[in-house]
């Protein structure tokens, strides 16, 4: 009666299943013979799959984890869904293909992927399924609906600045945000920002483009973002400022007086090409510690602004000097 019992408890039962379903979902020849498997990746096959919460796993993440497997590069599937996927829509998963989706654009066009799923959507898990990779999926996503909105923006900045990821995710937003009807500066800081842990490099002339923008919108956070980057050259900096040389001035007095600020490159590009007494005064006060820069500037360049500066501060520091020492 107790193995009766037992032999009827659902655990068993379940677990009995399970052990089935897996043992012919692993092993199945006919499973080998449709997806081509030679005996080598088979046993990639059984070393690579996953088991999802229910104990029992889908063709389409035996599938998956087939392809995962580093000498396995092109076995043709079909996606026949999956669900119980927390993160992964699954709509995205529904697309039929005898190979493997050749692009984003596939499933844009489709309409599987948008703005309102994308955020639900496991990258790695999708990139599983297309021939790209997660690193690219935002990327393909701006360029190709050249649409930029705050949850855009969000989700970009939550996946799209890994160590690997900088150069692939670089331009495409910051462009549309440009681009966009509204202008959100807070969105372009912190790109900015995530880019500023290393050296920050904004390619394609995207650093003038800012710059030009901060100008117009007269935003000197922003300037002093942009101006001390790697993008701005001093040529490139003269060119803008010919141009725009009284709203720069106002640009670099408000950045100069930035709570903790430093000496940015718009102050001293600034100061190098105007003579500006307002500039000159909290250049005095703050004492910037990349004072030795600037004197280095200005050794070369002893006629220049920047040697008027130097001259007229060093004095103004020694006098000061004196009188607290009096």
């Amino acid at each position: 009666m107790a193995i009766f019992s037992t032999f009827r408890s659902s655990n068993f039962i379940r677990n009995l299943t399970n052990s089935v379903s897996r043992y012919t979902l692993l092993y199945s020849s006919r499973l080998y013979k449709d997806i081509g498997l030679s005996p080598t990746d088979q046993n990639a096959f059984k070393q690579n799959s996953i088991i999802n919460n229910s104990g029992t796993e889908t063709k389409a993440t035996a599938l998956r984890s087939i392809h995962s497997a580093p000498h396995i590069e092109d076995a043709d599937f079909k996606v026949i869904g999956e669900n119980g996927s927390k993160n992964l829509d699954p709509t995205i998963l529904e697309v039929e293909s005898t190979k493997k989706i050749k692009d984003i654009k596939e499933l844009i066009d489709k309409g599987l992927l948008t703005i309102d799923n994308l955020e639900n959507i496991d990258l790695y898990k999708l990139a599983r399924v297309t021939d790209n990779n997660e690193r690219t999926l935002l990327h393909y996503y701006t360029l190709h609906t050249k649409k930029v909105d705050r949850k855009i923006m969000h989700i970009f900045l939550i996946n799209g600045f890994k160590p690997d990821q900088r150069d692939v995710f670089r331009n495409t937003p910051i462009h549309y945000a440009l681009q966009a009807e509204e202008y959100h500066p807070e969105q372009i800081y912190k790109i900015i920002q995530n880019y500023s842990s290393t050296e920050m490099f904004l390619p394609n002339n995207i650093g003038e483009t800012l710059l030009q923008k901060a100008v117009e919108k007269q935003d000197p956070i922003l300037a002093f973002t942009i101006c001390n980057s790697k993008d701005i050259t001093r040529d490139m900096f003269t060119a803008i400022h010919n141009e725009n040389g009284e709203n720069i001035l106002e640009i670099a007095r408000k950045t100069a007086e930035l709570e903790n600020n430093k000496l940015s490159n718009l102050v001293y590009h600034t100061i190098r090409l105007t003579w500006d007494e307002k500039l000159h005064e909290l250049f005095t006060i703050f004492n910037f510690p990349q004072l030795s820069n600037v004197r280095r500037q200005s050794l070369t360049l002893p006629e220049s602004n920047v040697g008027k500066l130097m001259k007229k501060t060093e004095q103004e520091l020694s006098e000061n000097q004196y009188k607290r020492e009096m």
